[in-house]
């Protein structure tokens, strides 16, 4: 009896060796299909409970036979490898001394709540192709944060979210990186001001560029100052450029003339005594000629031999038509 035992039992040894996957198949220790108690049906229990003992030498080192005698690995999430007959994570994965888990790359680790990569530093992206982590477009790593690359003379500011320049009133420039004042201002040591030119200042109660000397109008085009039509820089002041005749009345708004009563000439710029006057040395006086007098009260020249008619053309005295001068006044001409 104990002999026919041992002969059923290396029969059962010899069908269960036939029923083993070369190890050139998909998964050498994969059983088909089929139930092997059911196959050992008949089989006397001891008999079978050594093919197990077969079964489980033929498993490699970290690994086990499962129920359904298949090799498994021990290592959680490992997976077997039926052609290195070696227990390895799945592709993408690396163990991490307790299971395996999504290989990051150093500068990121597996989140199992995303169930993703996170980078380790914040506001990082992970790229999972080189599984790398970097800023997003037009930031960079700086001040232990992802920040917008500001060059040299800006910074982030975060309440906004753009670039702001360090010096007051500078404007950023996105494409250069480079900050600099507005058009038409320029840096003075603390802040942008209006480029104003050597001839004048930036007022900041006015928000404007004033000129120096009082009176002058500014001209923004050229950044110079000079004073309004008509006027000239005179006596630290802007006055009416009245020629070497005439001095600007500022009572008066007018140019006067230096000697009195003479007249002034705008267009000329020159003084004159009026029209049938001339200067004396003293004074605009009436030229009546050597036989005439001004009367003033009655402004005509008067002639001074009595009874004689001053003619205004040639400024000279004769008695009228038909009489003449008889040594005292104009007579008859009869003796």
């Amino acid at each position: 009896m104990y002999l026919g035992n041992i002969f059923l039992s290396f029969l059962a040894l010899g069908g269960l060796a036939a029923g083993i996957p070369s190890p050139s198949g998909n998964n050498v220790h994969d059983i088909e299909d089929r139930d092997i108690d059911d196959g050992l049906h008949g089989i006397d229990p001891r008999a079978a409970d050594l093919d197990k003992r077969t079964y489980r030498s033929c498993c490699p080192r970290d690994t086990y036979l499962d129920d359904k005698y298949s090799c498994v690995c021990k290592d959680k999430n490992k997976i077997f490898d039926s052609k290195t007959g070696t227990c390895a994570c799945p592709e993408g994965q690396k163990w991490d001394g307790r299971q395996c888990r999504a290989d990051c790359g150093w500068e990121a680790y597996y989140d199992n709540g995303q169930k993703a990569c996170v980078c380790k530093k914040q506001g990082q992206v992970y790229n999972p192709d080189g599984m790398t982590c970097a800023c997003p477009d037009g930031k960079t790593w700086k001040n232990h944060q992802c920040q917008y690359d500001c060059g040299k003379e800006a910074e982030y500011n975060e309440h906004e979210n753009v670039c702001k320049c360090k010096k007051q009133g500078q404007v950023f420039d996105p494409a250069t990186k480079v900050c600099a004042c507005p058009d038409g201002q320029r840096w003075d040591g603390h802040q942008c001001r209006a480029g104003c030119g050597k001839d004048a200042y930036y007022d900041n109660g006015q928000k404007a560029c004033v000129c120096k000397k009082q009176g002058q109008v500014y001209n923004p085009d050229g950044m110079t100052c000079a004073c309004p039509d008509g006027k000239m820089w005179k006596n630290h002041q802007c006055q009416y450029e009245c020629g070497k005749d005439a001095f600007y009345d500022e009572e008066q708004k007018a140019c006067m003339c230096n000697k009195e009563g003479q007249v002034y000439d705008t267009t000329g710029k020159s003084c004159a005594c009026p029209d049938g006057k001339m200067w004396n040395g003293h004074e605009c006086y009436v030229d009546c000629g050597r036989g005439a007098k001004y009367n003033e009260h009655e402004d005509v020249c008067e002639c001074r031999k009595q009874g004689q008619v001053y003619d205004p053309a040639n400024k000279g005295c004769a008695c009228p038509d038909g009489k003449m001068w008889d040594g005292r006044k104009c007579g008859n001409g009869r003796s």
